[in-house]
Order: structure tokens, then C-alpha cells, then sequence
């Protein structure tokens, strides 16, 4: 069975995944040629504010706040919007918005 060399640059270490033709599923060469070249250029960060001493002050990596349980009705397109290309993570994604509006219209938390 064919294989292919997948370089994902999540560091500056290169991290080398092979996987199969199968796995590939309706993948081309071409496909694949598009994928490596595109995941080789840096992403635009100009857009993105530093963190600031503050906000890493009271970062704790994995440690989140209490939440509470609930259940929302929102319109179908707006959950196709959250989900987008990746469903996983919606909700915090939902969140991190909810969380945003509140800080900015009511002073802080």
C-alpha cells in the first residue's frame, strides 16, 4: 500500500507523519503538493494583540473557571457558523463571544 510523508510544522521542529493512501482517502498528489506548500508559509499575525503581563498573571494552563450547564436555542446558521469547518470546539467558541460582549458592555468582569 502507497504511503506519504506529511510535514506538520506545529514548532520549529519538523514532525514527520506517514500515513496511507487509504487514510488519504480521495486525495491526489497534486492535492497533497498543495497542502505541503500552503502549511510551509507563516500565518499572518500582524492582526492579533500581545498578551500582556496581566492577562498571563492569571493563566493556568488546563484549570478553567465553573461553568454552568445549559441549554440554548439559536437559529441553525448561527450554530453553522460556530461549528464552521471544525465542529469541535463550538462551544467554547460560542463562549469566548458571549464572554467578550459581556466584558465589553459592562466594564470588566
Amino acid at each position: 500500500m502507497p504511503t506519504a510523508t506529511v510535514d506538520r510544522r506545529s514548532s520549529p521542529r519538523r514532525k514527520l507523519v506517514t500515513v496511507t493512501a487509504e487514510e488519504l482517502g480521495d486525495f491526489t498528489h497534486d492535492d497533497l503538493a498543495r497542502l505541503q506548500a500552503s502549511s510551509a508559509r507563516l500565518a499572518d499575525t500582524a492582526d492579533i494583540p500581545e498578551i500582556t503581563d496581566a492577562e498571563w498573571a492569571g493563566f493556568q494552563p488546563g484549570k478553567e473557571t465553573n461553568k454552568v450547564s445549559l441549554t440554548l436555542r439559536v437559529r441553525p446558521e448561527v450554530l453553522a457558523f460556530f461549528k464552521g469547518s471544525n465542529p469541535r470546539g463550538y462551544q467554547r467558541r460560542i463562549n469566548a463571544v458571549l464572554e467578550h460582549f459581556a466584558t465589553t458592555h459592562r466594564g470588566g468582569r
